[in-house]
């Protein structure tokens, strides 16, 4: 079973982002609760992140990633992260990447990951058993939106069991999937392609909101 809706959220303000401007997005569906990460990529790389593929650079308050032709594989750096109830909210520029992501990962293998591409954010689980087992991705939430190079964007992502919520500027998308339902044991980012930028990365644990039960079908129509 897989759901995803894409709506306006009036209650928030239009923002614009410059480089200093962060709009203050709430919460859709989770209550912050401990910050478990915050990195804001202005200082050495932390020996908690595992270089996987590709080039990372930190420089001017940021760090970029690039994909390395031979790779034959996007640029990828990953964390360790044990829930399945947290927040992530970070700022990011899609320099002539193809396609970043934050990608959910669980003891097994790949679990699910949130897609930005300079035409919108896609939501998918991941297929979960390789390219000879039945199992195979799925999108289960779309967005579109025109991402301007050499331009800041904040992005908030929520993660409860099977749901995720992703907000961007006054628009938010979510979708929802059973297999999506395991413990994250680490996230990654991911640029494939050129070049891409992440900066002010924080990361909470999480707990469901009391209202959520009444909210959830206005997401889910």
């Amino acid at each position: 079973m897989r759901h995803g809706v894409l709506f306006s959220v009036f209650a928030l303000t239009s923002f614009s982002f410059g480089a200093d401007s962060v709009p203050d997005l709430k919460p859709q569906m989770l209550v912050k609760k401990e910050m478990m990460l915050e990195d804001s990529f202005s200082k050495p790389l932390a020996a908690d992140w595992k270089v996987a593929k590709g080039s990372w650079v930190v420089e001017n308050g940021s760090i970029t990633g690039k994909e390395l032709a031979a790779d034959m594989h996007g640029a990828v750096m990953r964390r360790d992260m044990v829930g399945d109830c947290y927040i992530i909210q970070a700022e990011v520029q899609l320099n002539g990447t193809k396609a970043i992501s934050f990608s959910f990962n669980y003891a097994k293998g790949h679990l699910g990951r949130v897609r930005l591409t300079p035409k919108g954010v896609v939501l998918s689980k991941d297929d979960q058993d390789g390219k000879k087992g039945p199992d195979k991705a799925e999108v289960i939430g779309k967005l579109d939106f025109a991402f301007q190079q050499e331009t800041w964007y904040t992005v908030m992502i929520e993660v409860h069991k099977k749901e995720m919520i992703v907000q961007l500027s006054d628009k938010v998308v979510y979708g929802s999937h059973e297999k999506l339902d395991q413990k994250t044991a680490n996230f990654g980012l991911t640029v494939a392609g050129e070049s891409a930028k992440y900066r002010n990365l924080k990361v909470w644990q999480a707990e469901i909101d009391p209202t959520w039960e009444k909210k959830r079908a206005k997401f889910q129509k």
